[in-house]
């Protein structure tokens, strides 16, 4: 499953309400929220697509691909692209369904 496929099949159905983790192939294990209240583009609940999200990698993974995009100490990386997030997923075995 890619990024999008993720975002469209876990949109919440009650305002900002997190998305369950992301589980790769590989078994690393993400949060990659978009709403309102996190850092997407656009900042809205259940927009039609987005075009960067919010990450937190909660399986230890490195995500040097996405370092310019941390804040430095909480370990989330905001306004992430939604393409870079795409290639990085694929590297890890695609999101498991």
């Amino acid at each position: 499953m890619t990024v999008k496929e993720f975002l469209k099949a876990t949109s919440p159905t009650k305002g900002n309400q997190p998305r369950r983790h992301a589980v790769c192939g590989d078994g690393s294990v993400l949060s990659i929220q978009a709403s309102a209240s996190h850092y997407s583009i656009p900042r809205q609940n259940n927009a039609e697509e987005y075009t960067a999200v919010e990450v937190l990698g909660l399986s230890g993974e490195n995500l040097n691909e996405l370092k310019k995009y941390s804040d430095g100490k909480s370990g989330i990386y905001g306004w992430v692209p939604v393409e870079l997030l795409e290639k990085v997923v694929e590297k890890h075995g695609g999101i498991q369904k």
